[in-house]
């Protein structure tokens, strides 16, 4: 059976560390922005 709460939260995991990643490749060139 698969665990829907689990699925869940590592797919907002998922999502927070591609925001932070986008967040610090944005600190590092700014003037790309977000691509």
């Amino acid at each position: 059976m698969v665990d829907h709460k689990q699925l869940a939260v590592n797919l907002k995991m998922r999502l927070n560390v591609v925001k932070m990643n986008k967040k610090s490749l944005w600190q590092k060139n700014p003037a790309k922005g977000f691509s």
